[in-house]
């Protein structure tokens, strides 16, 4: 026999450890079965809901189980048992790969107390049961909640990706003077949400929660319209979402999950959830690839705001071929200096963009791998010897042969605006460029003409006597967006986007 017994204060470091290592209960909200019921309402669902305030009970009579189909192969490490009164003195925990031949895993006898933790590990298996043998009382066997643990068999460990994420939402409530922020929803904590739609600590505090804006009577859809979204940092294949609901439920609610953060698609949606249905377990079937996750509210339950004490991202502990693992960019003298740090498997390609208003970007540079790196990370480097005046926003495109495009992070670098610099015209229609500078010189000066991509398609030396300078255009350059570049000693002194437009 292998049980283990607890003090409150010793499983509360045990729970503590679990939040930390984010294992979760693979039982949770799968299918359960059962020898008998006590009735109609202790049905076996309810030692899979999370919910401690509900559970199944057998007929009164020995030689009863509770069985769960977790619909995938595991290698268990424990199982967890959490009885009413009505306690098991005699059991069995068996595990089988059909659900038809049962293997003994553990055998307990003599048990007196409530909560059972149960060393299982070296067995594996899709369905566990519970087999009592002999009750303790008089009743049948009764169950609060049926937790099992274990991992995928021959694949990564399926974790909530979502505790290393960063968060966001449409809003947030401030109530009493209280925040009621998104990063409360991924804080591992409020997952025992009781009866009353509310979840406390075991010193009866609650647990803070997110709580989207309210405010609109006479308007209920702005308020409906709400989300809250986490990024994962990278792209993961999604297995399952948790919400864990505080009274302020959702009725209807879409997952949605991206890959940028912008465009957005359904992986799941949930309609007509009751209002006392305070824990969803979302099966996303088939499992998506995506680095942001969201909750899209449709219509609440109550009149208050959509409320979460948890939002559980649930998917393999690995990330997908291609991961991004640092991105900056640094101003080097004129340039920019651009550096990040990946690891690939496949064949691989990053497209350097840059934009001068954070919306639209031109790519000005591609770095191609055809063989990857086998998964280890590697420093990459690319240089922008041409940024613009202002502000300078940088990002990378960057893919795997087969995979979906995925983008990095925005970042910035400014360059002083060059007051007194002018190009007229600007958009150029003729051959002719006239440049006004800030004040004179007279040291010869370079004009270069570049395509977006930094590739230099004309030069030219041009006499310095003066505050104006000019270029003449060569014929059969083509319309579109280039970079007008005024060197002094092979230092650029100033540089400008025009638009060619013939």
């Amino acid at each position: 026999m292998s049980l283990k017994f607890y003090t409150v204060f010793l499983s509360f470091l045990v729970f503590w450890a679990q939040v930390i290592v984010a294992q979760p209960n693979v039982a949770l909200g799968r299918n359960a079965t059962s020898s008998s019921n006590e009735n109609g309402s202790l049905l076996p669902g309810n030692a899979v809901d999370g919910n401690m305030s509900t559970r199944w009970s057998s007929s009164y009579s020995d030689n009863q189980w509770i069985a769960i189909d977790l619909l995938d192969q595991y290698d268990f490490t424990e199982v967890k048992l959490f009885w009413e009164t009505a306690l098991g003195k005699d059991f069995n925990i068996e595990v089988s790969d059909d659900g038809v031949s049962w293997t003994l895993a553990e055998s307990i006898t003599g048990n007196t107390v409530l909560n059972n933790t149960i060393d299982i590990s070296g067995n594996s298996g899709r369905f566990v049961r519970m087999y009592g043998l002999t009750r303790g009382t008089n009743y049948g066997f009764s169950l609060y909640e049926f937790e099992v643990y274990g991992t995928l068999s021959g694949s990564q460990p399926v974790i909530n990706l979502a505790r290393a994420g960063t968060y966001s939402a449409s809003s947030y409530e401030i109530q009493n003077g209280v925040s009621h922020l998104p990063e409360y929803a991924f804080d591992g904590f409020g997952q025992n949400v009781g009866s009353n739609g509310k979840a406390y600590d075991q010193n009866s505090n609650e647990y803070q929660r997110w709580g989207s804006y309210y405010n609109t009577p006479s308007n209920p859809v702005v308020d409906n319209d709400q989300w809250i979204a986490v990024d994962l940092g990278a792209k993961y294949e999604i297995t399952e979402v948790r919400l864990y609901w505080e009274a302020a439920n959702g009725k209807d609610f879409d997952i949605e999950v991206s890959v940028d953060g912008v465009n957005w698609t359904t992986a799941a949606g949930i309609r007509n959830n009751p209002a006392n249905q305070y824990t969803n377990i979302i099966l996303i079937d088939p499992s998506v690839e995506a680095r942001h996750v969201r909750m899209k509210g449709i219509e609440r339950n109550l009149t208050y705001g959509y409320s979460l004490y948890e939002f559980e991202v649930y998917g393999p502990n690995s990330t997908l071929p291609i991961q991004l693992n640092s991105f900056s960019a640094v101003k080097k003298g004129s340039s920019v200096q651009l550096n990040w740090n990946a690891s690939m498997d496949a064949e691989s390609r990053f497209n350097v963009q840059r934009s001068d208003d954070g919306i639209n970007f031109n790519t000005i540079g591609t770095l191609y791998f055809p063989t990857g790196t086998n998964g280890l990370s590697n420093d990459y480097h690319f240089t922008d010897e041409s940024p613009l005046a202002g502000v300078n926003y940088y990002r990378l495109d960057y893919t795997e042969t087969g995979e979906m495009t995925l983008y990095s992070d925005v970042r910035s670098v400014r360059f002083d605006e060059q007051t007194g610099f002018r190009i007229s015209p600007n958009p150029v229609s003729g051959s002719l460029i006239q440049v006004e500078l800030a004040k004179s010189v007279q040291n010869r000066l370079t004009m270069r003409l570049l395509t977006i991509t930094g590739r230099v398609i004309q030069q030219q030396e041009v006499n310095g006597n003066g505050k104006s300078v000019q270029m003449n255009l060569n014929r059969g350059i083509p319309s579109g967006t280039y970079i007008l570049q005024v060197l002094e000693a092979n230092r650029t002194i100033h540089s400008k986007q025009i638009l060619i437009s013939r």
